[in-house]
Formats: C-alpha cells, sequence, structure tokens
C-alpha cells in the first residue's frame, strides 16, 4: 500500500467512526481538549526532568 492510500485510508476510518460513533467520538474530543494535570503539576514534573546541577557544582 502507498503512503497516499494509506493515509486515505486513515482518514476515512477517522471519519466514519466519527459519523457512526457520535457519542464516543464527542467523547474522546473532549478528553483530547482537557488538560490532564494542572500547571502546578506540570512545573513539578518539568523541575523533575532538569539535571541535577547541585552535583555537578561540587565537582
Amino acid at each position: 500500500m502507498s503512503v497516499e492510500a494509506g493515509f486515505e485510508l486513515i482518514w476515512k476510518r477517522i471519519a466514519d467512526f466519527k459519523l457512526k460513533e457520535c457519542e464516543h467520538a464527542m467523547f474522546l474530543a473532549q478528553c483530547d481538549n482537557s488538560p490532564m494535570i494542572d500547571e502546578a503539576s506540570r512545573q513539578q514534573g518539568i523541575k523533575h526532568l532538569q539535571p541535577p546541577t547541585r552535583f555537578v557544582e561540587t565537582w
């Protein structure tokens, strides 16, 4: 299957799902557009991803 044909198939299946399963599609859209975490939790998570600079500074 070509990339173009595969892309078209995926989009047609998405459209078919949204037309046939409106209630489920609306629920999934709501999940996609709702924040899973608040800003404070996001900042805390980002802090844990930072490199441990205090160990580097002691060398």
